[in-house]
C-alpha cells in the first residue's frame, strides 16, 4: 500500500483492526503513519483519532484488537526494560514524553510503564520512588525490588509484569505508607 502509494496511486482499499469484506488489506493505522511519518505524505487523517476510530470499531463489530496490535493495540507503547522505564517515569515529571519511533500521542495514546524481569535493577524503581515521594534511598529501592521480585514470580500466565499501579501500591505497603 505504502509503495503504491509513492508509486503515484491516488487511493487504496484500507482496513481498521482487519476489519473488512475482503482478507488480505493493509492495516490503516499502520499505512497513514507511515505515509506521514516517514514519506512526509498528508493523508487528510488525524493520527491523534487512530486509537478511538480503533475502539468505534471493536464497538461496532465486538471483536476486539490483539494487545500488541502495533498503533491501535493496548500494549503498542508498553515500556519495560530498565533505561527506558526510568526515561518515561522522569519524563512525566518534566512534562516530556519518551519518543520511540513515534510519540505516543501522535496517534492517540500514552506511554504504559511495566515492571518486568528486564525492569528489576533499581533506577526506574528508584525514579518511580522519587516520584511518589517515598523513600528512594538504597535500602528503600532494595525492598520494593525484592516485593517485586516475588510479585514476579507468583505471576504463572501472561502478563508477567507488574503495572505502573501495582508497583506504586506494592511500595506504598512495603515502605509502610
Amino acid at each position: 500500500a505504502v509503495a503504491a502509494v509513492t508509486g503515484g496511486a491516488r487511493g487504496l482499499d484500507l482496513t481498521m483492526n482487519g476489519i473488512a469484506i475482503h482478507c488480505g488489506l493493509a492495516a490503516m493505522e499502520e499505512v497513514v503513519v507511515i505515509l506521514e511519518v516517514l514519506y512526509g505524505i498528508e493523508t487528510g487523517i488525524n493520527l491523534e483519532k487512530l486509537r478511538d476510530y480503533s475502539k468505534v470499531v471493536v464497538e461496532a463489530t465486538g471483536i476486539d484488537v490483539h494487545p500488541n496490535k502495533p498503533i491501535v493495540g493496548d500494549h503498542a507503547f508498553i515500556v519495560e526494560l530498565e533505561p527506558f522505564v526510568k526515561d518515561v517515569v522522569e519524563g512525566r515529571t518534566l512534562g516530556q514524553e519518551r519518543v520511540h519511533m513515534i510519540a505516543p500521542s501522535l496517534v492517540g495514546h500514552a506511554n504504559e510503564v511495566v515492571w518486568g524481569e528486564n525492569t528489576i535493577h533499581g533506577p526506574a524503581t528508584k525514579a518511580k520512588l522519587t516520584a511518589l515521594g517515598l523513600p528512594n534511598d538504597e535500602n528503600s529501592v532494595g525492598i520494593v525490588i525484592k516485593a517485586i521480585e516475588t510479585e514476579l514470580e507468583n505471576k504463572k500466565k501472561y502478563p508477567i509484569y507488574l503495572t505502573e499501579l501495582e508497583v506504586a501500591e506494592l511500595a506504598n505497603k512495603v515502605l509502610g505508607d
